[in-house]
């Protein structure tokens, strides 16, 4: 069980994706615009509308007849481009102009990074990129040791402490209200398959967990989860870490989150169906 658990979380922290993307969308200088599209192909990239002048990338302002987009910085087919805001200065309905803000450079065409469609690890197919603790705010990581595992810095992957107050809670609620699992209970359980669950693969985690920490210091089990944790779909996607999450519900990176953003990334993750901000 030792040897099993390491190896399925050096698999994890090490292994690579494979993506499909689809085709850029370019937007060409004497190019008619369509409105309606092109606020599509921004949704569909996780940019959002702000009503300042963008300041960070996945935003964007409509001026008048122009467009402001902070874009992404993205892999794109000509090589890797660092984010820029740029103008579209639109008239009659044609773009006329386009400029980067930052150097006043003019182009004859930019274009929108490649949409994502899917990322598969293995046979899975999830939304999932590896961020390192250096990058996520301390207010995220203190907001997800209170709300999933508050004695986290304290046990060796089992909290008995932790479960005789879940069991307390349950026998008083009549129904189960709270549960016992450890944040490194939890991550043995997205290392082995989530979608089993019986009372033999309740003690295997329970064992496996153990056994990460024997060979894990508590930073990297904390970053190994936020990076595995389920916070909702997109489409038939899994959204798996806060990474991605970040990206997806505000349209920033992690380390841009501010304290509201954190608290309610730490929320989602007991009912991200339920707490998702899209939808409510």
């Amino acid at each position: 069980m030792d040897r099993s658990a390491v190896h399925r979380f050096e698999r994890r922290t090490t292994s690579f994706p494979s993506r499909v993307y689809a085709a850029p969308y370019n937007v060409t200088r004497g190019s008619r615009i369509d409105v309606a599209s092109l606020l599509e192909q921004l949704k569909r990239r996780d940019y959002h509308e702000v009503s300042q002048d963008p300041e960070h990338s996945g935003e964007f302002r409509r001026d008048g007849n122009d467009w402001v987009v902070f874009l992404h910085t993205a892999d794109m087919p000509d090589g890797r481009r660092e984010a820029f805001p740029a103008r579209l200065s639109v008239h009659w309905g044609k773009v006329r102009r386009i400029r980067n803000l930052l150097t006043r450079d003019a182009f004859e065409e930019i274009s929108l990074e490649p949409e994502q469609l899917f990322t598969f690890y293995a046979d899975l197919q999830e939304e999932r990129r590896w961020i390192s603790l250096s990058e996520m705010p301390a207010e995220l990581q203190r907001a997800v040791e209170v709300v999933e595992d508050r004695r986290f810095r304290r046990h060796h992957g089992v909290d008995l402490v932790g479960i005789a107050r879940a069991m307390i809670a349950n026998v008083r609620a009549g129904g189960v209200v709270q549960g016992g699992s450890t944040i490194t209970q939890q991550l043995t359980k997205n290392l082995y398959d989530p979608r089993k669950r019986s009372l033999a693969r309740k003690v295997l985690e329970t064992v496996a967990a153990v056994a990460l920490e024997l060979h894990y210091d508590k930073d990297l089990i904390l970053e190994a989860y936020l990076n595995e944790v389920y916070l909702g779909q997109r489409g038939p996607v899994a959204i798996s870490g806060v990474g991605d999450s970040s990206r997806f519900y505000f349209g920033v990176d992690v380390s841009e989150l501010d304290l509201a953003q954190c608290a309610l990334l730490a929320g989602m993750i007991r009912n991200p169906g339920r707490y998702n901000p899209r939808r409510n």
